[in-house]
């Protein structure tokens, strides 16, 4: 009968596992506390503060978000700073700002509800961050978003770094005619960041993950996290929900480093995310202002075609000498119409020259701007 040795090595290495797993938190917390824009391999390049843009529906969490991530990092006493409730903080109206390291800041940007062409245009302002933060939002109509982004061009820190984060409830339901919409969104922020939007799934235990996971997943979004978060009523620490907000930033600490390899202008960006802006609402409004006409001329000629049906109970002759008249009349409204519409099209034509000349201004401010040149310093080791 052979000896029966005992080995230690499964036991070891059960142990080991463990021992790693309750060391995710500390390295995870080094390794975005560490981050800092001069370590990277080509220099700070002009940055000192990555911005977590995070945008959405109103009411989906993203106020949750930012307790949980205040209440992860300070790793203290819970509190409520971000004002969610259980409306999930629907009534965010301004752009707060909540600094997390001194390197990292989150920002929670007021929400949208309709997401129409205007709304869409207030958050792409906001993502692009050519709105001062910790400032209320007012939606604008017609051109008054680009008079905003203007006056607001002297407040506008170029040393941020954008990253946006989409804040999604798995309990809501989107229509699949907004899925357009949403797809839209996505794609617009990532056209004026440079980064597409990491997607973070709230509410994970009360809702189908898997399927908000596979609508995103058919937009293109590269990563998608899910959460529960840290609220007023339910605050108990767990280990499970501190690395997944911890994860969270220690993948955008990632995409930060990633995309800090290659050359940056923080000021060259600005003016591409202001162009951008500008040619988005110009386009906008034509569109919106055709729309518009088309929906006026319809009515009229539908206003036109009533009036003649109800003339047809005269007399023959009576009826003949109407259509004859209403046609004159048709040919003459059709003719102010025209006139009009022309001088609306050229007071709007007016408005965009004077934009563009604005826009050239600011252009020639920055023309012979130079990002201050760093000494490289290669980045440090995690």
């Amino acid at each position: 009968m052979k000896d029966f040795v005992f080995s230690s090595k499964p036991l070891e290495t059960r142990f080991n596992k463990q021992h790693s797993v309750m060391d995710d938190i500390p390295r995870l917390r080094r390794n975005i506390q560490s981050f800092d824009f001069h370590h990277c391999s080509l220099g700070s390049q002009g940055f000192n503060r990555v911005l977590l843009q995070l945008f959405g529906f109103a009411g989906h969490g993203k106020s949750s978000f930012i307790n949980s991530c205040k209440y992860v990092w300070d790793d203290g006493e819970f509190w409520n700073i971000a004002k969610a409730g259980r409306d999930d903080g629907a009534r965010t109206t301004e752009r707060i700002s909540y600094e997390l390291t001194k390197t990292i800041t989150l920002v929670d940007n007021r929400g949208c509800f309709k997401m129409d062409d205007y709304e869409k245009g207030e958050i792409f302002a906001q993502l692009a961050n050519l709105l001062p933060v910790d400032d209320p939002v007012e939606w604008t109509k017609g051109l008054g978003l680009m008079d905003q982004i203007f006056e607001a061009e002297y407040r506008i820190n170029t040393s941020d770094f954008i990253v946006p984060i989409f804040i999604y409830s798995v309990t809501k339901s989107i229509a699949s005619a907004e899925i357009n919409g949403l797809r839209e969104l996505l794609t617009v922020a990532r056209d004026l960041t440079g980064i597409f939007p990491l997607v973070v799934l709230t509410h994970q235990t009360h809702g189908n993950v898997a399927k908000a996971q596979s609508l995103f997943r058919d937009m293109g979004v590269e990563r998608i996290f899910t959460i529960e978060n840290y609220t007023p009523e339910d605050h108990i620490k767990t280990r499970g929900r501190h690395e997944e907000v911890l994860n969270i930033l220690n993948e955008v600490i990632k995409d930060v480093k990633f995309q800090m390899r290659d050359q940056q202008n923080p000021v060259m960006k600005l003016r591409e995310r202001m162009q951008y802006m500008f040619k988005y609402v110009c386009e906008r409004e034509l569109r919106i202002w055709e729309e518009v006409k088309e929906l006026e001329k319809a009515m009229q000629l539908n206003l036109m075609a009533m009036t003649l049906k109800k003339t047809r109970t005269e007399s023959e002759m009576e009826r003949e000498q109407d259509e004859i008249r209403h046609e004159q009349e048709k040919r003459r409204l059709k003719e102010e119409m025209e006139k009009e519409n022309e001088k609306e099209r050229q007071l709007l034509e007016m408005e965009m020259k004077k934009l563009q000349e604005e826009l050239e201004r600011f252009d020639l401010k920055y023309k012979n701007k130079k990002p201050n040149k760093q000494k490289k310093e290669p980045c440090a080791l995690q």
